[in-house]
């Protein structure tokens, strides 16, 4: 996902690119005690380093299972706390199912209004028998497909 700030009476914000894998969240973002969330431990891991409850802004929502390789968010810093110490600490203090791949400090951008594009990958595996390594991400289909009618939807 690429982002575009423009000018803001918001000040500076910290984005973070996450990566994932969705298999044990229900979703990325925060939904109601007790529930496990992208947004909950990344939440979580920012009180363990500021000291301070902060609140995660998501670029985009993902559902229960869904992975992501750059999924965006982003905070107000409220300590100081160098740029370069955020990717390691985060990481130290988030589970080993979630990681801060990049941070960076930008001025007044929403990551929901200001993002430019999202994409979404779906992954069909199209045989009889299901992959023990895939299984987790893929959509298994048994029956032959019909590239035909695909391509023109």
């Amino acid at each position: 996902m690429d982002a575009v700030a423009h000018p803001s009476p918001r000040g500076p914000r910290i984005v973070l690119f996450l990566e994932y894998d969705g298999a044990r969240f229900s979703g990325s973002q925060v939904q109601r005690a007790g529930i496990r969330t992208v947004q909950g431990e990344l939440e979580t891991a920012l009180e363990a380093l500021t000291g301070q409850q902060l609140r995660v802004r998501m670029a985009s929502r993902t559902d229960a299972g869904a992975h992501a390789r750059k999924q965006v968010a982003s905070f107000e810093p409220v300590s100081v706390v160098p740029l370069e110490t955020y990717e390691s600490a985060l990481n130290h203090h988030l589970p080993n199912d979630v990681t801060v791949a990049e941070a960076v400090c930008v001025e007044g951008l929403d990551v929901n209004r200001d993002a430019v594009s999202r994409s979404y990958r779906y992954t069909i595996l199209n045989r009889c028998n299901p992959s023990a390594l895939l299984r987790d991400r893929v959509a298994l289909v048994r029956e032959p497909l019909n590239h035909l009618a695909m391509a023109n939807a």
